[in-house]
């Protein structure tokens, strides 16, 4: 038996070290198949160009309405859809051409400390790391903390105060459908002066 010399090994686990994670959620990487999302957790249902779940919802659809299996079923499905310590309001998956295009995941609030600080544990440094403070109807203000990675391979978003005040969101995309938003945003004008 041959051994491996040291310095390999070392050149070997700097390589590694260096290199952040491909973009993902759940173990599901952005570009995986759809069938990668269901496999994790089937209560996702899955059209031709997007897949959804909102766990506590799918309850029933699933587990049925009652009997001893449902308790179990509903342990399995909240197990199944954390997501980074917590259970999200939903998950949002869109599909190109079969694969995971991007992802949008709402969630509590209160839980966007120990998210954000796993996916800068995860992600390293983000490109931009702003906050700003928000105003509802009633006066009251709020801070609102926006963390971006812009990334060749895709981007990540993630906001603390998103639809409401007590709603956060991470948001993900592939290369690809970052370069198809801003080919739709390019286009917007033109297709709103033919509207007219």
């Amino acid at each position: 038996m041959k051994a491996v010399p040291a310095i390999a090994c070392l050149l070997a686990a700097g390589a590694a070290f260096g290199q952040t994670p491909s973009i993902e959620f759940n173990g599901v990487p952005l570009g995986a198949p759809a069938q990668a999302v269901l496999d994790r957790n089937p209560a996702f249902e899955c059209r031709a160009t997007y897949c959804s779940l909102y766990p506590t919802s799918s309850f029933s659809r699933i587990c049925g309405y009652t009997g001893p299996s449902r308790d179990e079923c509903v342990r399995k499905i909240l197990a199944d859809s954390r997501w980074g310590g917590t259970i999200p309001d939903s998950y949002s998956v869109s599909l190109r051409d079969g694969a995971v295009d991007s992802v949008m995941i709402v969630f509590s609030h209160r839980d966007f400390a120990r998210i954000a600080d796993g996916l800068i544990e995860k992600y390293g440094k983000p490109t931009s790391d702003e906050t700003e403070a928000l105003q509802n109807r009633m006066g009251a203000t709020f801070s609102s903390r926006t963390l971006q990675w812009h990334r060749p391979d895709g981007a990540i978003m993630a906001m603390e105060r998103a639809s409401t005040v007590d709603k956060s969101i991470v948001s993900m995309k592939t290369a690809a459908a970052l370069a198809s938003e801003r080919a739709g945003q390019a286009n917007q004008p033109k297709a709103t002066a033919k509207q007219l």
